[in-house]
């Protein structure tokens, strides 16, 4: 089971962390979560979309800024956006 707290980490309306490697953790905790079909509503329910969107938007804009710090999550984060559209 998927901790509702662990989802809250990437709730919408909150402030996104601001290092990198928490931005890591989050986004690769939300792909291992979205891969499951069963786990949808949670992303959701939890408004965790909005959060994910703010998240690759933060590491696209930091990629073409020239930093790579983001890179990673934003590729969890794209994943993660990916897994949920795949219905």
């Amino acid at each position: 089971a998927v901790s509702r707290e662990t989802m809250k980490l990437l709730d919408g309306s909150r402030d996104l962390p601001g290092d990198a490697e928490t931005t890591l953790v989050a986004c690769r905790a939300a792909f291992d979560v979205s891969r499951s079909p069963a786990h949808d509503a949670l992303f959701f329910d939890e408004k965790v979309v909005p959060g994910l969107v703010r998240y690759a938007a933060r590491g696209a804009a930091e990629l073409q800024g020239g930093s790579e710090e983001y890179v990673e999550a934003l590729v969890y984060c794209a994943g993660a956006l990916k897994n949920l559209t795949n219905d």
